[in-house]
């Protein structure tokens, strides 16, 4: 029985790239997550953070670029500790 795959799986998927230093399969993952969820900023940003611990600064600073001009932000978050 095929199974269809959710952001859930490709965004999981995306994140043990980052692990294990999978560039292509992060690729892949995350065109299926700019199809899935375009606005979603996590891929933009996890695919960034790919691409520059890597080394690979230019397509790190593109992937940034392409956020901006489809209005992706990110949402400050913030934590205190009591």
């Amino acid at each position: 029985m095929p199974v269809k795959a959710t952001a859930k799986s490709w965004g999981a998927l995306l994140g043990a790239c980052r692990t294990h230093g999978e560039m292509e399969l992060a690729e892949i993952a995350a065109r299926a997550l700019f199809e899935i969820e375009p606005d979603n900023p996590a891929t933009y940003v996890l695919l960034a953070t790919i691409y520059a611990n890597a080394g690979r600064q230019e397509e790190a600073n593109i992937i940034r670029s392409k956020m901006k001009s489809v209005g992706v932000r990110v949402d400050p978050g913030g934590s205190w500790v009591e």
